[in-house]
């Protein structure tokens, strides 16, 4: 009997994850991620979620033939990632409905699950567009770098832009990479991120 190492086993099973389980980890991945930024700067948390983001993409490619559905499960990752992302990122919203909570208290709880899910659709398009791109090895790595980035530029500029904890940002903790945000911009620094983080998991 061969057995597999541990590295492999849990990449095939995050890969292996169906239904509501995939999704509850997928949130649980995005809402970590927020670790990576200030106050606290735990970068190094993003292979940790940009990781296991690849395998369960692997998982969309692996289990579905078509590439219609193929699309459909990456797109549906991307959202979860994303709610869980900005749910966690865009917590200090809620506080502006507290100056007067009797009066706007009530919408906390649609502000808090609607601008999360619409910040989200930048995270589907990035998902979507790496699974057109998906191939074996460490071109899926490639691919997530190139559709996150795109992605980010994207949530910077549409409808005046929310760039608020750009996956950029992750390494402006370190004063040599902070330098290279000033020759590179910080939507290169995306490119640069997602594709250290998630490189390993490749």
């Amino acid at each position: 009997k061969v057995r597999m190492r541990p590295g492999k086993r849990l990449a095939t099973w995050v890969a292996s994850l169906t239904g509501w389980r995939r999704s509850l980890f997928t949130v649980a991945l995005g809402a970590i991620s927020v670790l990576a930024f200030a106050p606290l700067h735990i970068w190094f948390i993003l292979f940790i979620t940009f990781g296991p983001l690849i395998w369960l993409l692997d998982g969309c490619h692996r289990d579905h033939q078509r590439l219609g559905e193929r699309l459909k499960c990456a797109a549906l990752l991307g959202f979860w990632f994303g709610f869980g992302y900005f749910l966690t990122g865009l917590y200090w919203v809620a506080e502006a409905f507290l100056v007067e909570p009797w009066r706007h208290g009530w919408l906390i709880p649609f502000v808090m699950t609607a601008l999360p899910a619409g910040m989200a659709l930048f995270f589907v398009a990035a998902a979507t567009l790496a699974m057109l791109m998906w191939w074996p090895g460490m071109a899926r790595a490639f691919a997530l770098a190139i559709a996150f980035s795109l992605a980010e530029y994207a949530r910077g500029h549409v409808l005046t832009g929310l760039p608020w904890n750009l996956v950029g940002y992750a390494l402006l903790g370190s004063g040599g990479m902070m330098q290279l945000a000033s020759l590179f911009g910080v939507y290169a620094l995306s490119l640069l991120a997602v594709l250290l983080f998630a490189s390993p998991a490749s």
